[in-house]
């Protein structure tokens, strides 16, 4: 019988590769439990994001496939790409939830990250690790056909104890005028709040993508 251990493991090692650099191993039965999914009780969970690692193996990646930079989201499609080959290698067939699937078929992977120990969600809304505080980026859910987990790990005890710096700056930005767009610097001032994980902060250019989409920032890394 493959060891659940082992597998996301190796799966976690071979995303990190590829800029894909979290993969939080929780018991299946989380994805029904949040949201109305048929899936198989007693499997192996994976939440996978990226921190700022992500930006350097897109950029590489940007500069060699032509197809990749024609994308209409480009990051969605490299992350698709990579995720797909790496569980399509995996000792087990699998289940992927996208996190940029749009309404009505969203999912709400904020939650089962939270759920699964990875992150709590701040009162900003943000999602923050123990040790990248909110600068990642959630990008999929995958339900591989191994024997998971029987309970998630333990909450990640970020927020808890933390006066909410962030508070103040979210209902600012929340109740700017204009598109989110229009409005990142007052949305980064959010993240900038939190004391966790400054060292995370995301590099420029990767930042500034992050919050406008802006695809000139995706020439040149």
């Amino acid at each position: 019988m493959t060891d659940w251990r082992d597998v996301a493991s190796d799966a976690s090692r071979r995303l990190a590769e590829v800029g894909l650099d979290i993969a939080a191993p929780f018991p299946s039965r989380l994805v029904g439990e949040l949201a109305s999914r048929p899936v198989l009780a007693g499997r192996l969970g994976l939440v996978i994001g990226n921190t700022r690692a992500l930006w350097p193996h897109l950029a590489r990646a940007l500069e060699r496939e032509p197809a990749l930079r024609a994308a209409p989201h480009p990051v969605d499609r490299y992350c698709e790409e990579r995720i797909g080959v790496v569980l399509d290698e995996a000792p087990a067939a699998h289940d992927v939830i996208w996190a940029h699937t749009p309404p009505p078929d969203a999912y709400p992977v904020q939650a089962l990250a939270e759920a699964a120990g990875l992150c709590d969600i701040a009162p900003c809304r943000l999602a923050v690790h123990a040790r990248f505080g909110p600068w990642l980026a959630l990008r999929a859910v995958a339900v591989l056909d191994v024997p998971g987990p029987a309970e998630p790990s333990a909450p990640a005890g970020v927020c808890a104890s933390c006066s909410a710096p962030c508070r103040a700056p979210f209902e600012l930005a929340r109740a700017a005028p204009g598109s989110p767009e229009s409005r990142w610097r007052l949305w980064l001032a959010v993240r900038d709040a939190c004391p966790v994980g400054r060292e995370h902060r995301y590099p420029e250019r990767q930042l500034r993508y992050h919050y406008t989409k802006d695809r000139s920032l995706l020439a040149g890394g």
